[in-house]
């Protein structure tokens, strides 16, 4: 399936449980760059992203609150990732859920899994995926203590919450998990928290 981002068509408007999204623009950036910056990662992809690109698209979601309208979150799709087909593939039909993200502000509200829901919905309606695909951190990690990453003090695997969250949601992990996310330490410049692999059909 190929998105021709200069047509109209693209994420629906239709709103779930009072969530909206929007297709990002270009004069969404800032609000974009905000977000990423106030979630600690991934800013600096952010314009490739949002330029005119058929592989990647990004969404803003908004809600009434108080009368407004107001931006509280965003996500986005890959749709064909040819260094990692795996992940996302027009030809398989696999489409890759990213950058998914509530403003502190909004969370604890139950507006993380209405998001979710509408990213399956245009994975699945808009953009033809027969499969869903996502990444995420592998284990829980606690930076205030001096733990070996993924493991409690007695040395028992923690998964992280997100992964668990995922589980519940009908996600299995796919492939073995592998150092991915970069997190720069002051002794180890280069440390990656390690990542899981996730995918649920449609």
């Amino acid at each position: 399936m190929t998105v021709d981002l200069d047509e109209t068509a693209g994420p629906s408007d239709r709103p779930l449980r009072g969530l909206s999204l929007r297709r990002a623009t270009k004069a969404d950036l800032d609000i974009l760059t905000d977000m990423r910056k106030e979630c600690g990662w991934g800013w600096e992809k952010l314009p490739a992203r949002v330029e005119k690109n058929r592989d990647w698209i990004l969404c803003v979601f908004t809600k009434e609150v108080d009368g407004e309208i107001r931006d509280v979150g965003m996500g986005g799709w890959g749709l064909d990732w040819p260094e990692y087909p795996f992940m996302a593939s027009r030809a398989d039909k696999v489409v890759y859920l990213t950058s998914l993200f509530i403003r502190h502000a909004y969370q604890g509200l139950g507006l993380g899994g209405t998001a979710m829901d509408l990213l399956e919905r245009e994975a699945r309606d808009t953009f033809g995926g027969q499969v869903v695909t996502l990444d995420t951190a592998r284990y829980a990690y606690d930076s205030r203590r001096d733990l070996q990453v993924g493991h409690d003090s007695n040395d028992r695997e923690k998964v992280s919450s997100n992964l668990s969250w995922y589980v519940r949601r009908g996600y299995e992990e796919f492939r073995d998990p592998v150092p991915l996310f970069p997190d720069p330490r002051p002794d180890d410049p280069d440390y990656k928290i390690v990542a899981a692999f996730l995918r649920k059909s449609m």
